[in-house]
């Protein structure tokens, strides 16, 4: 215990903590009960993240231990990021060198604890490919080049290949016009309006422009309700609402009519969300989504749309919404129905459906969520999407096995988007690092480091 007492003192004072490793690992109780102490403290973010920097300079980082030699005044840690405990104006406080410091300027405060671990902050394939395609609409749009917007989507409408969780490249399409209707909220929506009629006046055998219509009319009327519970919103904003889903309504009705029925998925998936504005019955809803599956029984949009519609927020019992997918999943193939399960959960986890426990509140098999991720695994090596998820979600349900087995393919890499709170994810990836640090050196390495 003398051991840990001076550990503990000497992590706030201006010494090198790798010094102190050397001098102190010298026998195996020592580095057992470093290793304890170590893992009993990795609750703490900053007192978790020294311990880890420390530890791998001793046992992992081989630079560190060429480059750091012991001195009378206490030699330092020449880990990039990382330096010992200092005194500033007569205070302590935990010093981040200036190279650190530039990067998590350039990254933004909101990511800066990121490079205290060393970590590599990514982006996924489909973020990527959500940017590029962006910039392609944005440029367009500018532009008023009209069959050029309508060209880009017929070609993505034919990439049928899906990202890792379900989201098709014609969904970003989409996605980036939700985007720039909501910055024309802000601005002139009126305008925004007149241009994709312009749009749909250039291009009349183009279903994509009435699409765009309709679901600009959508964003207008949550734009009007607001997101808060129904007894927030007043009796103004709900008159308003109901109007202007109304008229996305009508866009869509004259849709179906111009095209004889030939809808594709796009146009189911935008036709839920005025179904669950307007409140329609079960049974309405039901054929809607029945004709939608018939078509397009793998489209995880189309799921997605209708496990919102059963949650316990909008028309569904508790516990409803997820055995309706489960029911619907199983008549998918065995593995496509467990994949379509584990993207349905993985969205309302991403979109933060639930306050606490994602299993629980919901009434999710966590088991068939895990079949999901092993077989989307199989398809998608290496995804770093998929990957994040999977070590995010098994944090969160205390599955600290297979959340280590995620952070171990991810390596340093990380999308920190899906991760609820960064210090849930500290705290997770801290104690998978230090399970994964060998404390099993012998006496003669230590002797090594001292020297």
């Amino acid at each position: 215990m003398r051991i840990l007492n001076i550990f503990y003192k000497n992590l706030g004072l201006n010494s090198s903590l790798t010094r102190f490793f050397a001098q102190t690992l010298t026998s195996s109780d020592a580095r057992s009960h470093l290793c304890s102490f170590v893992r009993s403290y990795s609750h703490s973010v900053v007192l978790s993240m020294t311990l880890l920097v420390s530890c791998r300079a001793i046992f992992a980082d081989n630079e560190v231990q060429s480059q750091t030699k012991p001195s009378t005044d206490g030699a330092r840690s020449t880990h990039p990021s990382i330096l010992p405990q200092e005194q500033k104006n007569g205070e302590k406080h935990f010093g981040i060198t200036p190279a650190a410091q530039s990067a998590a300027s350039r990254e933004g405060h909101r990511h800066a604890f990121l490079h205290t671990l060393d970590l590599n902050l990514l982006e996924s394939e489909r973020e990527i490919e959500h940017k590029k395609i962006s910039s392609s609409i944005r440029k367009l749009f500018g532009q008023h080049d009209w069959k050029g917007l309508d060209e880009l989507a017929a070609k993505l409408f034919l990439r049928k290949t899906a990202f890792s969780l379900g989201v098709e490249p014609i969904g970003l399409f989409f996605t980036t016009f939700d985007k720039l209707s909501n910055e024309a909220e802000k601005s002139d929506w009126n305008t925004y309006l007149t241009q994709l009629k312009d749009f749909a006046n250039t291009c009349p055998q183009s279903e994509t422009p009435g699409l765009l219509i309709g679901r600009a009319h959508i964003d207008h009327a949550w734009h009007a309700r607001g997101s808060g519970p129904s007894n927030t919103v007043s009796a103004n904003k709900a008159q308003l609402f109901r109007d202007r889903l109304k008229e996305a309504d009508q866009v869509y009705k004259e849709q179906q009519e111009k095209f004889a029925g030939k809808n594709n998925e796009i146009y189911y998936s935008s036709y839920a969300k005025i179904a669950l504005g307007e409140g329609w019955p079960r049974a309405k809803c039901d054929d809607l989504f029945n004709e939608a599956f018939a078509k397009y029984p793998n489209s995880t949009a189309l799921y997605i749309r209708r496990a919102i519609y059963l949650l316990p927020r909008w028309y569904g019992k508790s516990g409803e919404c997820l055995k309706d997918l489960d029911l619907h999943c199983d008549k998918l193939p065995e593995a496509d129905g467990d994949v379509m399960y584990a993207r349905v959960c993985t969205a309302l986890f991403r979109d933060k459906y639930f306050s606490k426990d994602f299993c629980l509140e919901l009434g999710a098999d966590w088991n068939r969520i895990k079949r999901g991720f092993s077989e989307l695994e199989n398809r998608y090596p290496n995804d770093l999407e998929l990957l994040s998820l999977e070590a995010s979600m098994a944090t969160e349900q205390k599955d600290n096995a297979f959340a280590l087995e995620a952070f171990k393919k991810l390596g340093p890499r990380v999308d920190i988007s899906y991760w609820r709170k960064k210090r849930i994810f500290s705290n997770a990836y801290t104690r998978a690092k230090l399970e994964q640090i060998d404390f099993s050196l012998a006496p003669q390495e230590s002797k090594m480091l001292q020297d």
